[in-house]
This record gives structure tokens, sequence and C-alpha cells, in this order.
């Protein structure tokens, strides 16, 4: 199963060229593959590796070669995708175009360019294979002087190769990215940003209705006079749901921050790399070190405000609906437009100062 969806080395190219429109535009050309390995870059698994980071590199991929600990493989596989798993040996060696996956199965795209379904445990065992065949011998005699019942062998045997071989290193996995110059867009979808704030924004959202029910509830045992126990159980019911929706959006909310901030790591430290080393040279070691404090400030707050300027937003939104249902109708709705457009001007004046301070701080 595992091999058939498996791409032979004669279709690498053809492999990178359908990854290709993952990057950017400018480089994912329609048409263009690049050529089969030869018979240099098949002879080692480096070489191989060398050979793909490079035609990666022209269709505007990034390939990063990592290592994985056996004994955290099958843990480590759902969340490595996409990347490439290099299987086998010699003439028959195979890659896997791997995506993300759940606990148990992971989605490998074949040759067909269909996604298949591949269980995470025998895609670990496939991969572990060639590090626990010389130990299955040892192992065996072990569960022979233990006198392990057969029908228990086959079981003992794979905890016990795991354990012997917990810490031995997993090689031909790369790990398959978008360049930090690719657009920013891009690389946020990537990494499921666009998933993560929308569920932020909808665990928020449905948080607010949730509080609504409750009020409304009470209110309404209060203005008739009764308070029966069948409505005090559902207010209670309806207060305990709020609880994991709140714990959803602050998951999902940690998520896409930590997500943003890798993307912009990532870039920063490529703008980094490129910069001229003369130019280098003609700065002070504090202007450097200022340069490093104001990334790292800018990079925080604009994680944090944007956050929660979303979620404020909604805020904003819940309390405009209220207040056009309550007492005063849209009255008291008008009045709040015309505070926030205030507080706006306000946040407009204050920007401005602040950004004059700033320009002569640095200055």
């Amino acid at each position: 199963m595992i091999e058939r969806v498996g791409w032979p080395i004669d279709r690498l190219g053809a492999m990178l060229a359908a990854l290709a429109p993952m990057a950017d535009e400018r480089h994912a050309v329609a048409g263009a593959e690049p050529p089969k390995p030869t018979d240099d870059a098949r002879a080692t698994r480096d070489q191989l590796g060398r050979w793909l980071e490079h035609h990666a590199g022209e269709l505007g991929l990034e390939l990063e070669p990592i290592q994985v600990e056996l004994g955290e493989l099958e843990r480590s596989l759902p969340r490595l995708g996409p990347a490439l798993l290099l299987l086998g040996d010699g003439d028959d060696r195979r890659v896997l175009v791997l995506e993300r996956g759940g606990r148990s199965h992971v989605r490998v795209i074949g040759p067909d360019l269909a996604r298949h379904r591949v269980a995470v445990a025998e895609l670990a065992q496939r991969l572990a294979e060639p590090i626990t065949a010389p130990l299955k011998e040892g192992c065996d005699a072990i569960l022979n002087a233990a006198e392990i019942p057969p029908a228990r062998r086959d079981r003992a045997r794979q905890a016990l190769l795991r354990r012997r071989a917990a810490m031995a290193p997993i090689e031909g996995i790369w790990q398959l990215r978008l360049p930090p110059e690719a657009p920013l867009a891009r690389q946020l979808r990537g990494e499921r940003v666009p998933r993560s704030l929308a569920l932020t924004i909808a665990a928020h959202l449905a948080h607010h209705l949730l509080l609504l029910v409750a009020w409304w509830l009470i209110g309404r045992g209060v203005l008739q006079g009764r308070s029966d126990f069948g409505w005090l159980l559902a207010w209670a019911l309806v207060l305990l749901s709020i609880v994991p929706l709140r714990a959803l959006q602050y998951w999902q909310a940690g998520a896409a921050a930590l997500r943003i901030g890798a993307v912009l790591k990532r870039r920063l430290l490529a703008g980094v790399l490129a910069l001229d080393p003369d130019e280098l040279r003609s700065r002070g070691i504090g202007r450097l070190l200022a340069l490093v404090i104001e990334s790292e400030a800018v990079e925080s707050l604009a994680i944090s405000t944007g956050l929660i300027g979303a979620t404020a937003l909604i805020d904003l939104a819940m309390a405009g609906w209220v207040l056009t249902r309550g007492a005063g109708g849209g009255l008291l709705a008008i009045l709040l437009l015309v505070w926030v457009v205030v507080i706006a001007l306000l946040a407009w004046r204050y920007t401005q100062r602040r950004i004059g301070w700033a320009r002569a701080r640095i200055s």
C-alpha cells in the first residue's frame, strides 16, 4: 500500500512540478519540470537530498532536512506535513509526499495526484524498519528466554524494538514550505492561520450569543414573577456551555499567535541574512540592538492588537444590536456609534504623536 502511493526516483521531477502550485506564482511556471536525477544524485541519500533542495528552490519551494527520533516518530508524523519521506533502498526507493493528518491516519499525495489515507502506525513501522531489522534477532532471543506466548509475541517484539531504538534518528525527511521571501498571505495560509482566526472569532461570537441567551432566561423569569426549576437548569447549562467555547477561543488564538510569530521570525531572519556586510560594518552595535528590540515590539504588538481588535469589533456589533433592542431603541445605538467615532479620532491623534515621538527617539 505504502509503496503504491510513493513516487519512484525517476518521477521526482514530476513530483516537484506537481508541488509547484504551492509556491509563489512567479516561480511556478506551467509545464516546467526539473530533469530526472542523475546517477550521481541517486548514489546516496545526501546527494539525492541536495538534488531535491536545489530543484525545489528553482520552483519557489524550500526543503529543510530534519531528523526525528524513532521513539517520537509515530507522534510526530501527523504534524510533519507537508513533507517528503524517503523510503526503501537502492532502485526500490520511493518518496512519499506527506500532508498533515489526524492521530491515526495521514494523507499522502500519490503519483496519480490523488490523496490517499495511510495509517500512522503502518508508516512509522515502515520508516523504522531499516533500524529495527538488525535488532529483531536479539529481541527474539529475549522473548524466547522470557517464554512470551505466541499470541502476544508480535506486540511484545514491537514494544521491545521501540524501546531499544528509541533514540535512533530517522533520516530522509524533508519539511516542505514556502521560502521566507514568498508573499506573507500565502505563508499564513500555509500555516493555517486563517483557520485558527476563524475558529477564534466563531467561538467568541458563540460565547456572546450564549451569554445573551443566559440573560434572556433570567430576565424572562424575573419579569414573569416565577422561577421554574427547568428554566434555572437551562440557564445553568447555557453558562456551562460557555466554558469550552472560551477554552477553544484562547487555544486557537494562542495557536494563531504562535504561527504568525513563526512566519514573522523566519522572514526577519531571512532579511537579516540578506543584509550587505558593508552596511552592517557602518552601523554600531547600539543601532543593531535597537533594530532587534523594535522588531520584537512590533511583532508582539501586531499579534496581540490584531486579535484583540478582531474580537473588539464583534463586541461592539453585539453591543449595538442589544442597545437597539432595549428601552432606548436606536438612540442608544447612535450614541454608542458617536462615542466610538470620538475614541477613533483620539486614537488617531495619539498615534500621530506616538509616531513623531518614535521617529525622534530613533533619530
